[in-house]
Formats: C-alpha cells, structure tokens, sequence
C-alpha cells in the first residue's frame, strides 16, 4: 500500500486529504505502524508537519527534489525553481 507521501508525490492525493489519512490510521485497528511511518514521512518530517502543517509544503519539495529537509528549510538548495513553492493549504 502507498503511502500518504507516495500518493502525493505522484499527483493521486491532495495536501489537504492528510487529515483523511490521519482519521483513517487513527480508526483502523488493522494498521500496526507509526502515524509517521503510515503518512509516509520520517520522524524529522512528521515532528516538522505537527509543529506547523504549513511545513508540508517544505517536505514535499525536499522529496520531489531529491535534496535534504535540511537544506530546504535553511533555503541552501541551489534550485532555481519559478514560483514552484508548495503549498499545505
């Protein structure tokens, strides 16, 4: 099964679809990972999402770049990329 982070990167699910994934980790009785292993991010990545989830926007150009979080989020990325910001809302 794919996850959350997997979907979105392919264009199947929407930012705004999390919480649904979130709900749905949170009702089955079946899943036996971590939210943040079932959202498809790393602890650094979910610990970031829960502080603001505006930073959703940060992991998935990290992801879709193939360049660290880190990076990113201190803006040392060497990208060019024309308005291409992501958005969580």
């Amino acid at each position: 099964m794919k996850s959350f982070i997997e979907k979105c990167l392919e264009g199947g699910v929407l930012f705004s679809e999390i919480h649904d994934y979130i709900e749905q980790w949170h009702e089955s009785a079946d899943i036996d990972v971590p939210l943040n292993e079932y959202l498809g991010m790393t602890q650094e990545e979910y610990d970031l999402f829960v502080m603001d989830e505006k930073n959703l926007g940060y992991i998935f150009y990290s992801r879709r770049h193939k360049v660290s979080l880190d990076s990113v989020l201190k803006g040392d990325t060497g990208l060019q990329h024309k308005g291409e910001a992501y958005k969580a809302n």
